[in-house]
């Protein structure tokens, strides 16, 4: 018998955070393809717990996550508490880096030229564009 991998998605606790990582379409989408799916209880979520308990999830109370087995990967989006470490789970997170930030492709210090003694700056990569898909070409009909 071989074992589901189980996502706890994490009710958030920062304040007026009403964002999930997961949808409730998501969330049936996962459990058609053999996931489990536990979906912490929360009253600011922007979606009711219903709609992921009809999607086939299971509600667990609020703030439970630190109590599931260690086999669990936990979903959020917000950073934890720090009192929350260590952490004994694998922890799937969604983050941004608002621009300014020092590790925000936006910020000047990610966006300056790299230089080192005796060299010209070097300027960063450019992202090349995807390749346009190449039309099939057809071999020419045999000669009957």
């Amino acid at each position: 018998m071989s074992s589901r991998t189980v996502i706890h998605l994490r009710s958030e606790c920062k304040p007026l955070e009403y964002r999930s990582a997961l949808t409730p379409s998501a969330t049936k989408s996962l459990i058609e393809h053999a996931y489990t799916v536990n979906v912490e209880r929360s009253p600011a979520r922007i979606f009711k717990d219903e709609e992921f308990e009809t999607a086939g999830a299971t509600l667990v109370p609020e703030g439970s996550w630190p109590t599931v087995p260690d086999s669990h990967l936990i979903l959020g989006l917000k950073e934890l508490p720090e009192e929350a470490t260590p952490l004994k789970h694998i922890h799937i997170q969604f983050a941004h880096n608002p621009a300014g930030n020092k590790f925000s492709a936006a910020s000047p210090a990610a966006a300056a030229p790299s230089t080192t003694s005796n060299s010209s700056p070097t300027p960063p990569a450019a992202a090349s564009p995807p390749s346009a898909p190449q039309p099939a070409t057809a071999a020419p009909p045999s000669p009957s």
